[in-house]
């Protein structure tokens, strides 16, 4: 793919007007600067990365882009609660890689090529969709811990909570247990 820029350029601008409103797609195409905008940084090293897995001549493991791909998935992870909308995106992507691949292979054997890049890129999906699940859990798993330290902090604050009385179990002290 003599092109790798320009696709990259237009993958970039599909997932990012897709994932972000009018004011945050501005600032994410615009800014270069990965300390000021690492969303647009995680952004496009991903896509670096799955265009690299799915395109370069050298055969790579799907596993050696994995922590690109993880953070990209935190990034959509935060992004919203609804799988459809956050991995949605991804299928656009999926089309365009459809549209920019099938002018290039016209034979058989352009066929086969066109089926394994798919084949390659439903893992990558499938991968993102797991790393998605692991990001949402652990983001809920935050969310009710917070709930329960609100609720013990209010608790305490207005008196409700009593101090438990030593027990004695079988002539041990709770100190002994």
């Amino acid at each position: 793919m003599n092109n790798k820029s320009n696709i990259l350029d237009e993958w970039y601008k599909c997932m990012v007007s897709s994932l972000y409103n009018n004011d945050e797609t501005n600032f994410i195409m615009n800014e270069k600067d990965s300390f000021i905008n690492p969303s647009g940084s995680i952004l496009r090293d991903a896509l670096t990365d799955i265009f690299g897995y799915l395109f370069e001549e050298e055969e790579k493991e799907l596993d050696k882009i994995n922590v690109s791909l993880e953070k990209f998935t935190k990034l959509l992870a935060l992004k919203g609660n609804d799988a459809e909308k956050v991995l949605g995106p991804l299928f656009l992507l999926k089309s365009k890689i459809v549209a920019n691949i099938e002018s290039f292979y016209l034979s058989d054997k352009g066929y086969n090529e066109i089926s394994k890049i798919l084949s390659c890129f439903d893992r990558v999906i499938l991968k993102i969709f797991d790393f998605y699940l692991k990001a949402r859990e652990k983001i809920y798993e935050i969310r009710v811990n917070e709930v329960k330290r609100l609720t013990f902090s209010l608790l305490r604050a207005n008196n409700l909570i009593e101090k438990i009385p030593e027990f004695n179990v079988g002539g041990l002290n709770s100190n002994e247990l």
